[in-house]
């Protein structure tokens, strides 16, 4: 009885906070579609005099296989948010799980606000390098 309490409990504060689970998770229907964005390369900000580079190979969600045209299209505008957003970063943003976990969470709001009316589940990290 305790964990099925537990267990509401963390379900309910998870759609209070806004989490939310993938989209195969979500729909009974179709599978979710993943759309590959390109190559990302950024410096990051630093103080040093040495350059600090990120690189991103990263994928979208997407609920419906039509939202890819959409994606296709809007991709300068989802690449300059990106970009935008990497080059304000330090290597000490980025340090530890809970800096892959925030990197993730701001990458999706970004894109998620580039394009609007596609539902954009997830961001899947397809390789990260930071040098």
């Amino acid at each position: 009885m305790a964990r099925a309490r537990l267990t509401a409990w963390i379900c309910s504060a998870a759609l209070t906070l806004g989490a939310t689970a993938p989209l195969h998770a979500q729909t009974a229907g179709e599978p979710p579609v993943f759309v590959d964005l390109p190559q990302i390369i950024s410096n990051l900000d630093t103080d040093e005099r040495r350059q600090r580079f990120i690189l991103l190979n990263l994928s979208l969600e997407l609920a419906n296989a039509e939202d890819t045209q959409v994606i296709e299209h809007e991709m300068p505008r989802i690449q300059d948010v990106l970009q935008t957003y990497l080059r304000d970063l330090t290597v000490e943003d980025l340090e530890g799980s809970a800096g892959s976990y925030e990197l993730r969470e701001a990458l999706l709001h970004r894109v998620r606000l580039a394009v609007p009316p596609v539902e954009v589940g997830g961001l899947l990290f397809r390789e990260v390098l930071i040098q």
